[in-house]
């Protein structure tokens, strides 16, 4: 029974209250029981005292229309969320050295500010190079430095270490989390 919604969703065609073909429908209320064949206008009106609309699902072998009490704007933009589909999460990629300087390192934390506001994931690390590789410990030092002050915008997982590179993963912060760190700040 769902199944043909979401179909009738994809379609991009639903038929709701007036737009039924029929004198009589079987109607189906929000919780999936049948209430059996009725008037058509006395289902509407049912549906719209329980603030539903009456959505056609489908007909049966002798073409009387199967109606559920639904919301059709909810319907509506169901069907329009996945025609459009969602914008994927772009990730961003900012990498510094071990002997790159402070001030440069702060001008690298301001960008990937604004590269989480814009809801980007980013990869911020440091790339080692030749005998710098015996200087793990310190790069995971100068990256977790680096890394506590984006705390107010950005959530992190533990560092990873790869052959050459110390890098975590930076994920915005949702905006009602922000806002409830503020009022936290607050108290």
């Amino acid at each position: 029974m769902f199944r043909r919604i979401k179909e009738l969703i994809v379609t991009g065609r639903i038929f709701a209250n007036e737009e039924i073909y029929g004198y009589s429908v079987i109607v189906i209320d929000e919780n999936g029981v049948s209430k059996g064949e009725t008037n058509k206008r006395f289902a509407i009106s049912q549906a719209k005292e329980r603030g539903f609309d009456l959505v056609q699902v489908s007909k049966n072998d002798k073409g009387v229309p199967i109606c559920k009490f639904a919301d059709v704007g909810k319907l509506k933009f169901e069907a329009s969320k996945k025609k459009h589909g969602s914008k994927p999460t772009e990730t961003k990629e900012m990498m510094f050295h071990l002997k790159t300087g402070e001030h440069d390192i702060q001008v690298k934390k301001t960008k990937i500010r604004g590269m989480l506001e814009k809801k980007c994931l980013v990869k911020f690390g440091i790339e080692l190079k030749g005998r710098e590789r015996a200087f793990v410990a310190n790069a995971k030092e100068l990256l977790n430095k680096a890394v506590s002050d984006l705390g107010d915008v950005a959530k992190w997982d533990e560092l990873k270490v790869t052959d050459n590179i110390v890098f975590v993963i930076l994920k915005p912060l949702r905006e009602h989390a922000h806002v409830e760190r503020s009022n936290q700040d607050k108290l």
